[in-house]
């Protein structure tokens, strides 16, 4: 065989190869990003596993229901997401969890109540103190002019206990439409499980809110890093 011959041929291979590659590569990407929505999909998607629970619903994405004040977090609604890579993946990859707020949730949830003194941490209100300067003469605390009683925390215990992953407020603007409510945490072969509440702050709301409905649904994403 001439040379001439042999280097058309080799030609030939090599590009077969990158087109194998391409191809290999745009597939992995696609199936290594994934985001599962209202519990539509629950369960082994490539290499990744999130699965979803309510109370004793252990397949189920929805947080729905009547909502009374309490003194924390763990008086409200709550569900719990688990996300993991499977064993034979050898992958890492970031997720994030949403909170998707139903349009039939009641806007009373959601006024801004009178201005008062607050956890940074849990944004449990401590009614002990009643004037800004009380309040912020410890950097642990914050005084609070714009928030709602509503408010939802994600943590890593189901008794919503220690300090939260993340926590925030539920505003009028949200309802009808996702909010992130817990970014770019890492997701690997172990099972890490989320536990996220809703809850209404009991210290800064009065019988007006009492069983007023609250619906939406918790979803995740997962993305594989590069």
């Amino acid at each position: 065989m001439n040379d001439n011959k042999r280097k058309k041929i080799l030609l030939v291979v090599g590009i077969i190869l990158a087109c194998v590659l391409v191809v290999g590569g745009t597939y992995a990407y696609l199936t290594f990003s994934v985001s599962v929505t209202n519990g539509t999909i629950s369960g082994n998607v490539e290499c990744f596993q999130i699965d979803y629970s309510i109370l004793n619903d252990d397949d189920s994405s929805q947080i729905t229901g009547t909502l009374f004040p309490s003194k924390g977090a763990s008086g409200g609604l709550s569900g719990k997401v688990s996300i993991n890579i499977n064993a034979s993946c050898n992958v890492t990859a970031t997720g994030t969890l949403y909170l998707n707020v139903d349009s039939g949730t009641s806007t009373a949830l959601v006024q801004t109540v009178a201005d008062h003194c607050e956890d940074k941490i849990t944004l449990e209100t401590l009614n002990d103190y009643t004037t800004s300067a009380e309040c912020t003469a410890d950097s642990s605390r914050m005084w609070v002019s714009t928030g709602t009683g509503l408010k939802y925390a994600v943590y890593s215990s189901v008794n919503a206990t220690g300090t939260p992953l993340n926590v925030g407020y539920i505003t009028s603007g949200d309802i009808g439409r996702d909010i992130p409510i817990y970014s770019d945490f890492t997701v690997d072969k172990t099972a890490s499980s989320y536990y996220i509440f809703i809850w209404m702050d009991g210290y800064i709301t009065d019988s007006t809110y009492t069983e007023l409905p609250f619906g939406g649904y918790i979803h995740a994403s997962v993305l594989q890093n590069q």
